[in-house]
């Protein structure tokens, strides 16, 4: 797929919200860094139930409790994970009939049958989410400490060409951070990124690394989560873990620059390859969203690194945020919501997102809601 340069000409705007709510990465020229948010505690307790109906524009729409914000029209496109596999019967002992002589010998039962082991695939729910957001991840941090990602270097991303495309994303955090499992599963590699447990571009990339296969599919494929540069590991291959355990401690191992966690998502296949935005994935804190969406040219061509802007409008921070699509082919998007970039943390609000190219800006304005995504693809001009 070719490359292009951005140049102003005339622009496209396709919009369009789904029912659900799941990062920003390098800042484009005139955005403002945003500072770190504080720390947040991992959502555990249920949302409240949406009861509250409002008329807006002739339109009865539902809107949330807490927020008073119109709900966005859930997709009848959904994606239910498998249900639990049945169990397979335990075969019966089949006993012949005793030998016709004058003293019947006790027959020797046939041996029973072990059955082999169906896995059940349970789906993790978040409170008044659909399935399209598969917001089935908790943070893999615990709460009190670093639980938001970093903003500079985002999936997708290469933090202003400076570093290779990236696979993941990261948490700040310092040495010998508890490491947590974001959900059951169980241990399929764990140990130094070589030989046979090579799970990076090339060996020795991620250092210590664990990586989980989950218990529930997505789209029938599986799903695999990855953490590296890790300091110490506290569990070995093939044991079974619950959300929450402690897998390991966070360090600097690898290439790592520093102390951090690096935590990937990927699907289908446990490949350097098939990973997906994790922003999608992890748990929206409680008053947040996500923002993902396409920038493409008016050809159809997608636009790599192109920065997207981001700024509210209904008050709070009226900072400028950014985030930029994707920036080749090396990552890729989710199954349904075929994204090319993507915002997590966003504070629910009103904003106006867009790609600015000289002084004109494309994109439109879009409601953010509390643990949902909301979609929005920005069109602009052929170059």
């Amino acid at each position: 797929m070719k490359r292009y340069i951005l140049a102003p000409v005339s622009l496209i705007i396709l919009i369009f919200f789904s029912g659900c709510a799941s990062t920003p990465a390098s800042s484009a020229e005139d955005v403002a860094a945003a500072p770190p948010p504080t720390a947040t505690v991992i959502p555990t307790a249920e949302l409240p139930s949406i009861s509250v109906y409002e008329l807006i524009e002739g339109e009865p729409v539902e809107v949330l409790d807490n927020s008073g914000l119109p709900a966005p029209v859930i997709s009848k496109n959904e994606g239910d994970a498998p249900e639990g596999a049945p169990s397979l019967p335990t075969a019966v002992p089949t006993v012949p009939p005793p030998t016709p002589t004058d003293t019947p010998v006790p027959p020797s039962p046939t041996p029973a049958e072990t059955p082999t082991p169906v896995p059940t695939f349970t789906k993790p729910a978040l409170p008044n989410t659909s399935d399209e957001a598969h917001y089935w991840m908790i943070r893999p941090i615990p709460e009190g400490g670093i639980v938001w990602t970093d903003k500079s270097y985002s999936y997708g991303s290469t933090k202003g060409n400076t570093l290779r495309t990236h696979h993941g994303v990261e948490f700040f955090v310092t040495y010998d951070t508890p490491v947590l499992a974001v959900a059951d599963g169980t241990v399929i590699v764990a140990g130094w990124d070589s030989g046979e447990n090579v799970v990076g571009p090339e060996p020795d990339f991620y250092g210590n690394v664990v990586v989980i296969e989950h218990d529930f599919l997505w789209r029938d494929e599986k799903i695999y989560t990855l953490y590296a540069h890790l300091n110490k590991i506290n569990v070995t291959k093939g044991q079974r873990v619950s959300t929450g355990d402690q897998v390991a401690i966070s360090g600097a191992t690898g290439i790592a620059d520093g102390a951090h966690l690096h935590f990937e998502v990927r699907q289908g296949a446990n490949t350097y390859a098939d990973t997906r935005s994790p922003l999608l994935w992890l748990w929206p804190f409680p008053e947040d969203g996500t923002l993902a969406g396409k920038v493409t040219f008016e050809n159809g061509e997608l636009a790599y690194g192109a920065p997207v802007s981001y700024r509210r409008l209904d008050g709070g921070d009226r900072r400028v945020y950014s985030a930029t699509s994707y920036a080749d082919e090396a990552v890729n998007g989710d199954t349904v919501w075929q994204e090319n970039y993507a915002a997590d943390d966003v504070d629910a609000g009103f904003y106006e997102v867009y790609v600015k190219i000289g002084n004109k800006k494309y994109g439109d304005e879009v409601w953010v809601y509390p643990r949902r995504t909301t979609f929005i693809d920005i069109v602009i001009p052929n170059p």
